[in-house]
């Protein structure tokens, strides 16, 4: 069985929600970074993006959600101050809102990198420029896969 963050340990095949909030914080500008890190031989389902609240940027808030290989494989571009994700808005693998990383595949629906025979880290980086005096911005990400075990190999006849 493999172990998570937070030493959660899950049977083989049980569904696994971990999520990351982005708070913005007043009269900075900078980068926020959250992590989820899926164990090896698991499958990712969906990684969802939610906003809470919009951001209040006088410049920009930009998410990108990624992992090592392609730092914006799933969602690239995202403006968090009403543009492209408004207050009680979600994106989802079905519904990527014209911001699909390279994973993603919108002209045939095909999903790359879903499962993996090694661990790995999927990031979100909210990278905003200017805030002055403001503060409100809450987006959360939430990455959804499955813990997996061998089944077993199939038999040719």
């Amino acid at each position: 069985m493999p172990v998570i963050s937070g030493g959660i340990i899950a049977a083989a095949g049980e569904l696994i929600c971990e999520r990351v909030t982005f708070t913005q914080v007043a009269n900075t500008g900078g980068t926020y970074t959250g992590s989820v890190t899926v164990p090896a031989n698991s499958w990712i389902i969906d990684i969802k993006v939610y906003c809470e609240v919009e951001w209040n940027s006088a410049t920009s808030a930009i998410l990108k959600v990624g992992d090592v290989g392609v730092t914006d494989g799933w969602y690239t571009g995202v403006r968090l101050q009403t543009t492209d994700l408004v207050a009680g808005e979600c994106l989802s693998f079905d519904s990527a809102g014209g911001v699909p990383g390279a994973y993603l595949v919108a002209a045939t629906g095909l999903r790359n990198t879903m499962w993996s025979a090694a661990a790995r880290v999927i990031t979100g980086v909210v990278t905003e420029t200017t805030t002055t005096g403001l503060t409100a911005g809450r987006t959360h990400m939430l990455v959804i896969y499955t813990s997996t075990s061998n089944a077993g190999a199939a038999v040719f006849a």
